[in-house]
């Protein structure tokens, strides 16, 4: 549509003799589809006399859009009220005016369609966006104002590419999965409607891990245990929920729901601020860390925090364990993924070994992200440690904790490989720490000789352990950490999937000793 600002007709001219100079301006250059938008121009030679009568020819994305005629001013405007292409995929059109007859054109300039916000697309993801690891469910709503737009087809988008169609519902809802990558670690979802695109659309970015090499990891690891979290309670079968006050923490473990959940495909290990009264379970008595770990077993403790905590049903001597998990944050939280014997003849505590997968208290708290003193940790990383306790009573040899990310705002692959030659850990696949067999030893007590098993203590069954509590004995010592944050309560440690591989080597493989052969660079 062309309109005059002249009232009269004014005839076109000969510009065979002229250079003409054309200049446009945009009204509004982020119209909303529907609403018009008025393109000024105005055409004159080159000492700025105008033209008028001369002809003029809209150019929208390299299509002639419209025709008007200068007025006596040499000016004319065109309207536009809706995009070339679809507003809710960019809705951007280029636009130059040409003047008839010859090769002059105005400087590109454009107009950003808005959609219509009353009529739009919601989209939500299941598990979570900063989720990793599983298959996405992508559900998305269409609705006119509070309407739902049942009937409707709609597309998503994977990364600008077309992934697949569904009709909405009475609810105008269509939902579509999305099980791997595209481009990972990271997939912009969008969802369009197919038939008006000036329909608000909507976008996601869905995260993946860093590995995607599945359950299969190669380099002869084989899949012997599992657990992907896909049902809506925690596997009797392979887990048991710990119930439990033990006196080095602030909180006590319990098997509720509240603390122990599994829903979404993951577990959900809560710690929740709340008055409680439990029962001390720990064997013995005495008063190892201090103050506030004596204990006497079988005691009522009352606790203000509350937390979750699962082991496993399984034993397990050598072999890779890998949690892909997003950690707890804030002042007072205290997680950990670790390993224990069930029942060592070398004795209690790190006397018979500790595998510490990946631990840490009180990540991302303010002023210092670490979380503790810089004595203990130094560097400028997230506080995660990997440690092996042995010795007695708890010799801390090895302990490595300096990441460049926030570890509870993303998931992330925590593994560690054991076998008779050492204990490797992993973060996201890199190798962050190795233990070699020659530094390993174990004292029944302090005053004893080593015992004389070249592996000890690292050659008896262990099970796994993963929890999140509130506070522990380190409260006490670390300068500032007596009081937990309770504002950050309740804190999750969220687990999408717990895996076991053991070392297979093909037959005939020469390997050193038990489980060797299988070694992640």
């Amino acid at each position: 549509m062309a309109t005059f600002l002249a009232s009269a007709f004014v005839p076109t001219i000969d510009l065979s003799d002229i250079t003409p100079v054309v200049t446009v301006d945009v009204g509004d250059k982020r119209p909303t589809v529907g609403d018009p938008t008025g393109i000024a121009v105005a055409v004159t030679d080159i000492d700025g006399t105008p033209l008028p009568g001369a002809r003029l020819e809209l150019v929208v994305d390299g299509q002639l859009r419209d025709i008007a005629v200068a007025d006596g001013d040499g000016r004319a405007t065109f309207t536009l009220n809706r995009p070339t292409g679809p507003a809710n995929e960019g809705g951007y059109d280029s636009i130059q005016v040409q003047v008839a007859t010859t090769d002059v054109v105005s400087r590109p300039t454009g107009v950003f369609w808005q959609p219509d916000e009353s009529r739009r697309i919601t989209i939500s993801v299941s598990p979570d966006s900063s989720h990793s690891g599983k298959a996405r469910t992508i559900t998305a709503q269409v609705v006119d104002g509070t309407t739902p737009m049942a009937g409707r087809t709609v597309e998503l988008r994977i990364d600008g590419t077309l992934a697949g169609r569904a009709p909405t519902d009475d609810g105008g809802t269509a939902t579509f999965t999305h099980t791997a990558p595209v481009h990972g670690p990271f997939d912009l979802a969008k969802v369009v409607l197919a038939e008006d695109r000036s329909v608000a659309s909507d976008e996601v970015l869905i995260s993946w891990p860093l590995s995607t090499r599945g359950i299969h990891r190669g380099n002869d690891w084989e899949l012997v245990w599992s657990d992907e979290f896909g049902g809506t309670s925690l596997d009797a079968s392979k887990w048991r929920a710990i119930n439990n006050c033990p006196p080095v923490y602030l909180a006590c473990d319990t098997d509720r729901p509240e603390n122990v959940d599994v829903s979404d495909g993951m577990l959900h290990l809560r710690s929740l601020r709340e008055p409680y009264v439990g029962r001390n379970n720990w064997k013995g008595s005495g008063s190892q860390f201090g103050p506030l770990t004596s204990f006497t077993e079988g005691e009522f403790l009352q606790r203000d925090f509350t937390a979750g905590r699962v082991d496993s049903t399984r034993n397990f001597t050598y072999g890779r364990f890998e949690l892909l998990g997003k950690l707890p944050q804030g002042h007072g939280t205290f997680f950990a993924f670790w390993m224990r014997p069930r029942n060592s003849p070398y004795g209690n505590d790190a006397a018979g070994g500790e595998i510490d997968i990946a631990e840490g208290a009180n990540i991302g708290r303010g002023g210092n992200r670490r979380g503790q003193i810089d004595a203990q940790l130094p560097g400028d990383g997230w506080g995660v440690h990997h440690v092996v306790h042995m010795g007695y009573p708890f010799t801390n040899p090895y302990e490595l904790t300096n990441l460049p990310v926030n570890p509870a705002e993303s998931f992330h692959l925590y593994a560690v490989e054991w076998d008779t030659a050492s204990i490797r850990f992993y973060v996201d696949d890199k190798r962050v720490l190795t233990v070699p067999q020659s530094d390993w030893f174990s004292h029944p007590r302090d005053d004893e000789e080593p015992v004389d098993e070249p592996y000890a203590p690292f050659d008896q069954p262990f099970f796994i352990v993963i929890n999140n509590t509130v506070g522990n004995w380190a409260l006490e010592t670390w300068p500032g950490n007596q009081v937990p944050d309770t504002t950050v309560f309740p804190a999750e440690f969220v687990v999408d999937y717990m895996r076991v591989y053991e070392c297979r080597p093909p037959a005939g493989t020469s390997v050193p000793g038990p489980g060797q052969g299988c070694e992640t660079p």
